[in-house]
């Protein structure tokens, strides 16, 4: 049975993959799902979050210099109020030019992005940012580059894909 299932299977690929629209129905499984194909520039950062500016400005002269990381840990721990990423050196992950960050369920304002975007990677921002009632030390650690995959280098993945997911409807189809 499970031979038959898998010949059956392959044959089912085979005659999607063989009708005349099949490479319509896969560019436009490719222009559906633009944020797979195409990313923006993102920043890896770090931040702690504080009351006043004073605090701020006196994080940020803390945390110049040799030894940064082990002095910024510390001072995240410390001072920061975001607890929810002042455990992990108040990383945030990597950053869009948007606020969406590396973890899908957590969003900042672009504000941070483009505060950090002019300073190089591993450089802290030179003056603390105020959002609302707070004020943000950030550190730019790194940078994740631009993606932009184009069609033709998706296209073959992408058919295959879209090709098991028809057969597998087929077949879902046939077995009812």
């Amino acid at each position: 049975q499970g031979v038959l299932r898998d010949a059956l299977t392959e044959s089912l690929i085979a005659e999607v993959r063989g009708a005349p629209d099949f490479d319509k129905r896969v560019k436009a499984a490719y222009d559906a799902a633009p944020a797979r194909f195409h990313e923006p520039e993102q920043l890896l950062l770090w931040r702690i979050v504080v009351l006043d500016e004073a605090t701020a400005k006196e994080v940020l002269a803390a945390a110049e210099g040799k030894g940064g990381v082990e002095r910024w840990d510390h001072l995240a721990r410390e001072k920061s109020l975001d607890k929810a990423t002042s455990e992990r050196h108040g990383e945030l992950g990597f950053v869009g030019p948007d606020g969406q960050t590396s973890v899908p369920t957590v969003r900042v304002p672009a504000e941070l992005y483009q505060a950090a975007e002019d300073v190089s990677d591993g450089e802290l921002v030179s003056e603390p940012l105020k959002l609302g009632d707070q004020w943000m030390v950030l550190w730019r650690r790194g940078t994740r580059p631009a993606k932009d995959v184009s069609f033709s280098e998706a296209k073959e993945a992408l058919a295959l894909e879209v090709a098991e997911r028809e057969a597998s409807a087929r077949l879902q189809t046939l077995v009812a």
